[in-house]
């Protein structure tokens, strides 16, 4: 079997910020790690990008590409713990919507100490990549962009 069927296809936000490949199409991911650390920039993309859709309309569903992002969820506080679920099944249902790679995807959030604007966000699911299929978790800390790391 060709290399090319083992990875997965680079998505088009990664290809264009990326440096052009030398040698080889540059347009599959070829080991798990790169996919990881792919959905890790596509998932920090999403949850900092904001949709022009009320909570409430978002949870509707039928959402497109112009309505990419999660809704504004500012109004609800990780102090609160039913608040807390709300923000996680936003978070699940983006990332059903805009992730494919990922599949049985589980999110909690929950608040982080001394830091009120902010909520701890942890993500789990199962990914793709090619014939390959591996558990890969994230966490984060919603509210700081650049705070994604890959846990497994």
């Amino acid at each position: 079997m060709s290399e090319l069927a083992k990875g997965g296809v680079v998505p088009l936000f990664d290809r264009l910020s990326s440096a052009p490949a030398g040698h080889g199409t540059g347009a599959h991911l070829e080991t798990m790690a790169s996919l990881q650390e792919s959905i890790g920039r596509e998932l920090r993309r999403l949850f900092n990008t904001r949709s022009s859709l009320s909570p409430s309309d978002y949870a509707q569903g039928g959402t497109t590409v112009l309505e990419y992002g999660i809704p504004d969820l500012s109004a609800l506080s990780t102090q609160n713990a039913s608040d807390c679920q709300q923000v996680a099944a936003a978070l699940r249902e983006a990332v059903l919507r805009y992730e494919p790679r990922l599949s049985d995807v589980t999110v909690h959030v929950s608040a982080t100490p001394n830091r009120q604007e902010q909520a701890l966000v942890r993500i789990g699911a199962q990914a793709r990549a090619g014939l390959e299929l591996r558990r890969v978790d994230f966490e984060m800390l919603l509210g700081a962009p650049d705070s994604l790391a890959k846990v497994a």
